[in-house]
């Protein structure tokens, strides 16, 4: 039996609340791993982003579809696009 209970955090990012799931408590702990900040979307842009920069410092010429799909997160004026809260099940 789990001694983990599922949890609402809030987002550091979007500020909408996002649940840490008992079995992703469990996964966290068994890896060592902090508490999460971010939404899974938040945390996906975050991811993007970086990779755009990578490639991007890296000289790589064919950055057009990262470059698209984080155009998906940010509009351009360099803010993030709304996104939907996630519903719980």
């Amino acid at each position: 039996m789990s001694n983990y209970t599922d949890r609402s955090i809030t987002c550091k990012d979007c500020k909408l609340d996002f649940i840490f799931s008992a079995g992703e408590q469990e996964f966290y702990e068994t890896k060592g791993f902090q508490d999460p900040a971010r939404c899974k979307t938040c945390r996906d842009a975050r991811k993007i982003a970086k990779q755009v920069k990578e490639a991007v410092s890296a000289g790589e010429s064919n950055t057009t579809s990262s470059q698209e799909t984080v155009a998906q997160f940010w509009n351009e004026e360099g803010e993030e696009q709304p996104h939907r809260q996630r519903r719980r099940r």
